[in-house]
């Protein structure tokens, strides 16, 4: 029979309580006798020790923390075994996860937000400069202190460039909703392989909903693979540009196009910089004592700056800069009077700026249908000339028949009229032979316009029923393609539990026109 934890001795540390529990391991509140300091204290499950490969994470997770120097990446104080169980002593965190932080407030506030993924991509840069990739990014392995210092924690499946990385045959390394397109296929993780998971915990931070769900596993792994997440702003108003674009950003399928670690740390720093954004750790402690309190005023905070730059803009006569200000301004409160006219003052002047260059538009074409008619004009011979005129030898043989057959008419209709026009009913014109035509001269038609598109419906979840003025015309699950005559339609979406989607849609000759939905859970009465 094993000893408890609560139960066991050791030289150095006497457990006090236990903290979390997973897999691999279970984390215990400890007090170091030797320092007299609080140590969080992390023990291998007595079931695993036979078990080479959980052995070989646990290592793996202590070489890495040791390996590290940073202020955002957890500290290791020991490592060692005692009793037949494998130990790491960590530094003591006074605090919570980003994922239960999310769990209680749903989106966060922006600068909160920003100040904590900024600290994050510190930690990681640190990381990836030492060859070590930790790739396993989620919101449960970034711990929060009291103070606003965000740690990252459980290197236990980190990869050093230097070792063999570690897999588990049949199965993926990570957290489904959180992995990378090359983890979910199987391929090489390296640095980007964190930079998608970071995108992935700030939209579920920007707004309260993960970037890529299922009903199961698979659908999870294929949705990460093939799937492109709905904005973030468009499900959250109150997200900053900076947020929402950085998001999309990290979350790009191609390893190449996602920014390094460090220039995600730069990028948010030189906006925050341009846009006197101010950042600190002592939001993110404000919003951890009382976080109602702190988005309220937060709110405030970001409407009178945005208000204040768009009417700064505004006077400079940058419009476009102003309305964009506005626009973001109006997510956090009502816009004053003054405010409204400025913004109703915009509108008027980019319809009338619209409008001017519909009208050059216009004049220019006018000018080129022009230009192109003098052009054919131009090239076009004259029948009145004299045929002596012409120089038949240059013409071709077709334009030499035509001729000819023009001449034998005249002559023709000179016979049947006299020369004052009087018909002579006694002699009957003959009949013009047909003239044979060279194949080279005959002009193909043009092939008709296609005038049917086509229409693509997913939603979130699936297997909604999708009607067409009325029609039935299957499911969002088949992730088909609606052939649908060219002109407006109406759709609807409905699915049982869920509040239907009805909406129209223009489909043009030969374009697929998507609707992306996320469906709304109907109210229970």
């Amino acid at each position: 029979m094993s000893t408890s934890p609560q139960t066991q001795e050791f030289k150095r540390y006497k457990i006090l309580r236990e903290i979390d529990s997973g897999g691999m391991a279970t984390v215990y509140l400890a007090t170091d006798r030797v320092l007299n300091r609080d140590v969080a204290l992390k023990m291998v499950h007595p079931h695993l020790m036979g078990k080479p490969g959980t052995i070989r994470r646990f290592h793996n997770e202590a070489h890495a923390i040791a390996s590290l120097s940073h202020e955002n990446i957890i500290k290791l104080f020991d490592y060692g075994e005692e009793n037949g169980r494998q130990y790491l002593v960590m530094e003591y965190i006074d605090g919570c996860t980003l994922q239960q932080l999310i769990e209680r407030h749903g989106a966060l506030p922006n600068l909160v937000l920003l100040e904590m993924m900024l600290q994050v991509f510190s930690g990681l840069s640190a990381a990836h400069e030492n060859g070590i990739f930790h790739r396993d990014i989620k919101p449960s392995n970034i711990m929060i202190d009291k103070y606003g210092s965000v740690r990252i924690m459980d290197f236990g499946i980190a990869h050093l460039v230097s070792e063999e990385s570690i897999t588990v045959t049949g199965t993926f390394v990570g957290s489904p909703q959180f992995i990378s397109p090359e983890q979910a296929g199987g391929k090489k993780a390296g640095a980007g392989t964190d930079i998608f998971s970071c995108g992935s915990v700030l939209y579920l931070g920007g707004t309260g909903k993960l970037a890529f769900d299922g009903e199961n596993p698979h659908s999870i792994l294929f949705s990460i693979v093939h799937d492109t997440p709905t904005l973030p702003h468009l499900l959250n108003g109150k997200l900053l540009e900076v947020g929402s674009e950085l998001a999309q950003r990290c979350l790009d399928k191609d390893t190449e196009k996602r920014p390094s670690a460090r220039q995600a740390v730069e990028h948010i720093e030189r906006v925050a910089q341009l846009n006197k954004l101010p950042l600190g750790r002592k939001r993110i402690a404000d919003f951890m004592k009382n976080a109602a309190a702190y988005a309220l005023s937060e709110d405030r905070e970001l409407y009178e700056l945005f208000t204040e730059r768009a009417r700064i803009e505004y006077k400079h006569g940058r419009q476009v800069r102003s309305l964009k200000n506005y626009s973001q301004a109006k997510a956090f409160g009502e816009l004053t009077s003054e405010d409204k006219r400025n913004l109703t003052r915009i509108g008027r002047r980019f319809l009338f700026r619209k409008a001017a260059v519909g009208a050059v538009l216009a004049l220019l074409v006018l000018a080129c249908v022009y230009a192109g008619w003098e052009y054919a004009q131009k090239r076009t011979p004259k029948l009145e000339q004299e045929p002596a005129s012409l120089r038949t030898d240059t013409l071709p043989d077709t334009l030499m028949q035509a001729l000819d057959t023009v001449a034998q008419r005249k002559d023709s209709l000179l016979s049947a009229y006299g020369a004052n026009g009087a018909q002579n009913s006694k002699i009957v014109a003959p009949p013009v032979p047909p003239q044979p035509v060279a194949a080279n001269t005959i002009r193909k038609a043009a092939p008709p316009k296609p005038q049917t598109g086509y229409l693509l419906v997913k939603t979130r979840p699936a297997n909604a029923d999708v009607f067409v003025d009325d029609l039935a015309r299957g499911t969002t699950r088949n992730n088909f393609t609606i052939p649908l005559p060219t002109g407006k339609h109406d759709v609807r979406v409905e699915l049982q539990n869920f509040q239907p989607i009805e909406t129209g849609v223009s489909i043009r000759a030969g374009d697929t026109t998507r609707i992306v939905r996320e469906l709304v859970k109907s109210e229970r009465r």
